[in-house]
């Protein structure tokens, strides 16, 4: 009887265990319960396309977010490179070549609205840039006698030197002679002038990619004999593009120039449409393919507090061995061609700098202007960077274009 006793008094004390457990666990469900997670719609995942083009539009999306979220500028150009240890195998753009007929590539490869520039000046700037030249005028024609006499002294005999030579060293005299009388008599009324960097001959070097253009007859056959590949087979691919050039100079500042063109003038996809297209390989034109890496610099390393390009002066001792038979449309032609080919690349490279690549879309527009001369011929440019994206899909689907 003693032992039931014990017995009974051991399986109410594990009764009253138990519900005092059950309790304590029922209890903080009750007070958590929350019906946040619940919806009054159903949400599913979203279903996606499974075929082998869409699993390849998302790789190239991921490696895009990828790029975009690196948080330095070296990074992002070492992330960009990371997929070919040898280097890309590149077209060249260069201040020293520019093919027949090369206009419409350029516009394709920057995606630029080309337009003449309205003759219609104010009469009130007008008046304030003849006050302009009236100051500086004596003095540039002192420095242009001073770069003339410097020429004949030092090269007395001209007939072995190469005529591109010639030119180049001829026009850098000028140009960097005129600029320092341009700064040194505007600079009392135009503040700014003494804050701007001035770089001789410097590094421009801007790498993208565009897309639109034709696949080679190789990938082609290669992808027919492929049975997951064979629709795409015709598809347009994207060729990176690699600008090198030195200009004699170039001056920039910590703030840059203001804009041109209004937004809805940079966003419609109606001017867009109206932009050449150059869909065949750009060996057809004569641009050489080179493997490298792909190089962004504007002139100057990052972290430089001057990073806004405010005017270069390009050479254009390329047209000089340009072969008369082309005709003088195409003259004109190919000079509008350097002068976008020089504004784009310049801008492109300093908006790398600015966090924006190829593959990461400006959010503000950058301008810049440009100067192709000789010293005796003058061609003013003005250039609207408005989009970097030129590859894939965006070629025809970016409404935006830049303006030159």
């Amino acid at each position: 009887m003693l032992i039931l006793r014990q017995n009974n008094k051991l399986r109410a004390c594990i009764n009253a265990s138990n519900n005092r457990c059950l309790a304590t666990k029922v209890q903080p469900a009750a007070q958590t319960n929350n019906n946040s997670e619940y919806t009054d719609e159903p949400q599913y995942p979203e279903i996606q396309d499974v075929s082998f083009k869409a699993r390849k539009v998302r790789e190239k999306e991921d490696w895009y977010k990828e790029i975009e979220e690196v948080p330095t500028v070296e990074e992002k150009l070492i992330k960009i490179n990371m997929p070919r240890y040898y280097g890309y195998k590149v077209f060249k753009l260069t201040d020293e070549k520019l093919p027949y007929n090369c206009l419409p590539a350029i516009q394709h490869y920057t995606r630029t609205i080309f337009e003449s520039a309205d003759e219609n000046i104010a009469p009130e700037a007008l008046q304030k840039i003849n006050t302009f030249v009236e100051a500086a005028k004596s003095d540039v024609q002192d420095a242009l006698e001073f770069a003339h006499e410097y020429y004949k002294h030092k090269y007395p005999n001209t007939s072995n030197i190469d005529p591109q030579v010639m030119e180049r060293t001829f026009t850098q005299l000028i140009v960097e002679q005129i600029n320092r009388v341009l700064i040194n008599t505007l600079a009392a009324d135009i503040s700014y002038l003494n804050e701007v960097d001035v770089d001789y001959n410097p590094r421009h070097e801007a790498f993208w990619f565009v897309g639109g253009i034709d696949p080679p007859k190789n990938v082609v056959k290669s992808k027919k004999g492929h049975s997951w590949q064979k629709e795409m087979a015709n598809d347009s691919v994207d060729r990176p593009i690699q600008y090198n050039g030195t200009p004699y100079l170039a001056l920039r500042h910590k703030y840059q120039l203001p804009t041109f063109k209004s937004d809805i003038d940079s966003e419609n996809m109606e001017l867009a449409k109206t932009i050449p297209r150059f869909n065949y390989d750009p060996r057809t034109l004569g641009f050489v393919p080179a493997y490298q890496h792909g190089i962004n610099v504007p002139g100057f390393w990052p972290g430089a507090r001057n990073g806004f390009g405010c005017i270069s002066y390009q050479s254009r001792a390329v047209m000089n061995i340009r072969p008369a038979s082309f005709g003088e449309v195409d003259f004109k032609e190919a000079l509008h061609a350097h002068g976008i080919q020089t504004s784009y690349a310049w801008l492109l490279a300093q908006a790398n700098y600015n966090g924006f690549n190829t593959f990461s879309e400006l959010t503000y527009p950058m301008n810049t202007q440009t100067i192709v001369t000789n010293g005796k011929d003058w061609s003013f440019y003005e250039y609207q960077l408005n989009t970097l994206l030129v590859h894939s899909r965006h070629i025809d689907d970016n409404p935006r274009v830049n303006f030159c």
